[in-house]
């Protein structure tokens, strides 16, 4: 019974580990989107006008990048940052699969091997 709850909770814990960090990197990734978006605005409205479009014909490539990044959903770029980054095992979240046969060797050697008295005599 031992070795199978303590397979529960680590399982429980190695799933809920792996949910809270995609999580973290949705959310971080959303505010950093939003983030570029904001600090792009001014850069994207100056875009518009024929004659900073002009003086930039050098570098009509950042007003294109801006008007791309303007197009884009926070919520796809974080979606994509979720796909892209982070691995499914997680250093927090890889010691207790490495864990789980250890102590489940340990807890069914352990348990073979203690003799269980009653507390009270009959």
């Amino acid at each position: 019974m031992w070795p199978r709850a303590l397979l529960v909770v680590i399982t429980a814990y190695w799933i809920a580990s792996v949910l809270i960090g995609r999580s973290v990197l949705f959310m971080d990734a959303w505010r950093e989107a939003e983030r570029v978006q904001r600090d792009e605005s001014w850069l994207r409205a100056q875009c518009g006008n024929s004659t900073f479009y002009a003086n930039m014909r050098m570098h009509t490539d950042v007003c294109e990048t801006v008007r791309r990044n303007a197009a884009r959903s926070p919520a796809l770029s974080a979606l994509e940052a979720v796909a892209r980054g982070g691995e499914l095992l997680d250093p927090i979240a890889l010691w207790p699969i490495l864990f789980v046969p250890v102590a489940i060797q340990l807890l069914s050697w352990c348990s073979t091997r203690i003799v269980r008295k009653p507390l009270i005599p009959i």
